[in-house]
């Protein structure tokens, strides 16, 4: 006998079970929406699988799967808007979409009583949707919002450990991660390091609580001074690098003067024009060699910074 449509077969409950551990295997949301849409056209049978997310009026599809999803597909009406709208299943028998004509089944993905997404699947219109579907996307969805909780939790988790506490700005574990990356490509790159002077005797003036304080004011001047698409760490102690993607020796260099005035300025307005707090820094750039190589690159740039050190701090030195 045909089990009744909220009944789910041994097979389909064992399918459920074996999704759920591969959803909660993914370490990141992006990872979750492309197992989601896998999991649920292997469970409908669907043609065409796609994870849609965002609110009224700024919905947009996530992850689609192989044989992707029609582009003018209604995200703010129809199924879709109906699931993400009421958070309730809902489909259709035939629809027309593109030069196609679908059955559409959209199913709310909700966690915590808020409605995060939608699990959306299509097929010829000659093979509608049934209630089982309708039940099997449905016992899918809960696993899948669990799955992208957790996976942001763990994501949120792991950009807070590459965030340097004090000054908000990425740590030095977070530039060994971000510049072999960078210098993957083929543009120049430039690295610049800035080193505080005389900072021990700051804090040994004014205490560690003002010479946190400016630690942070340095690290908002310099982000304050750098061009799009740059990064700013803090390196260790009173030390940071600035990492400057697609960067020649020039515009390094112009960065760099950038960095090293408004560090200044900075730093005299917010301490009330007291000329005993305002901090200079001593900085050393290098770019990018023909050998691609992120420890040459820092070692050049940290050679250049001890350079403009030695000779008489507050100045910028390009390495070679």
């Amino acid at each position: 006998p045909t089990p009744p449509a909220d009944r789910l077969t041994e097979q389909a409950v064992h399918d459920l079970l074996d999704a759920g551990q591969r959803l909660a295997g993914a370490l990141d949301p992006a990872e979750v929406e492309r197992r989601a849409v896998e999991e649920a056209v292997a469970i409908t049978g669907a043609e065409h699988g796609a994870f849609v997310r965002g609110r009224t009026g700024q919905r947009r599809v996530g992850h689609t799967s192989s044989a992707g999803f029609p582009a003018d597909t209604d995200l703010e009406r129809g199924v879709v808007g109906r699931a993400l709208d009421a958070g309730q299943a809902a489909r259709t028998a035939d629809r027309a979409v593109g030069g196609d004509r679908l059955a559409l089944l959209a199913v709310p993905t909700v966690h915590a009583g808020t409605v995060v997404g939608a699990l959306v699947v299509g097929r010829a219109a000659e093979r509608p949707f049934t209630a089982a579907d309708t039940e099997s996307l449905s016992r899918l969805a809960p696993l899948v919002a669990t799955a992208l909780d957790s996976a942001g939790r763990h994501t949120d988790t792991a950009e807070l450990a590459l965030v340097d506490p004090l000054t908000g700005v990425g740590n030095r574990r977070r530039l060994e991660r971000d510049l072999p990356g960078a210098l993957g490509g083929l543009d120049p790159v430039g690295l610049i390091m800035v080193d505080v002077d005389h900072f021990k005797r700051f804090n040994d003036t004014f205490g560690h609580q003002d010479g946190d304080e400016a630690l942070a004011l340095v690290a908002a001047a310099l982000a304050a001074n750098v061009r799009d698409g740059d990064l700013v760490y803090r390196y260790g102690g009173e030390e940071f690098c600035v990492l400057l993607p697609g960067a020649g020796t020039d515009d390094s260099l112009e960065v760099a003067e950038r960095l090293r005035l408004g560090v200044a300025a900075a730093t005299a307005l917010s301490w009330g024009m007291d000329a005993r707090r305002a901090l200079t820094v001593s900085v050393g750039v290098a770019v990018s060699t023909a050998d691609r190589d992120s420890e040459h690159l820092v070692a050049r740039a940290d050679h250049a910074l001890y350079t403009a050190k030695r000779s008489g701090r507050d100045r910028v030195v390009v390495a070679d």
